[in-house]
């Protein structure tokens, strides 16, 4: 029998050998109301007890349209992980190639992951300040054009994070 805290979606099937992550618990934490990285210590935790090392190959997907996905893609290239990718088309298109599929969950042994922050791949809100008059700073809002509409940091172009998406 699959393990109960898992996901239903997970526990239903998934592509054989993969692991279950939930980024959005294990990679962010929030701290007064703000979304935020989880402390290294935290990450390097989630990702060694998951048989995870810095040199393991990983291919990351979600259910669809890749949002967990890019998270998750992105947290890792911030704690310096050189091999990640994102299975195009994510789980629908495994299933729609006739992927293998499989109710059983892998174990790994534990190993210990060292991560190692680049802080280059991430802006805060005080960087962008810092660095508004530079020339060949390109700020790039995803959200909706309502989104958008209703108010965005001056100087941002808006491209939708959908706009490029083939949903068909």
């Amino acid at each position: 029998a699959s393990d109960p805290r898992l996901p239903v979606g997970y526990r239903m099937g998934h592509i054989p050998g993969a692991i279950q992550l939930d980024p959005a618990r294990e990679f962010f934490v929030m701290a007064n109301r703000i979304r935020d990285v989880a402390p290294a210590e935290k990450v390097a935790q989630t990702l060694g007890a998951r048989g995870i090392a810095n040199d393991s190959a990983l291919v990351i997907y979600d259910e669809w349209t890749g949002t967990l996905a890019t998270y998750a893609y992105w947290l890792l290239k911030y704690f310096g992980h050189r091999d990640v990718r994102i299975l195009h088309g994510g789980w629908a298109a495994w299933k729609k190639a006739g992927g293998a599929v499989t109710a059983d969950a892998p174990q790994f042994p534990a190993t210990n992951y060292l991560p190692q922050p680049n802080a280059d791949v991430r802006a805060t809100a005080e960087w962008i300040q810092a660095n508004a008059a530079r020339g060949d700073l390109f700020l790039l809002d995803v959200r909706s054009e309502g989104e958008y509409s209703g108010g965005h940091i001056p100087g941002a172009q808006n491209l939708p994070h959908d706009a490029s998406l083939d949903l068909t």
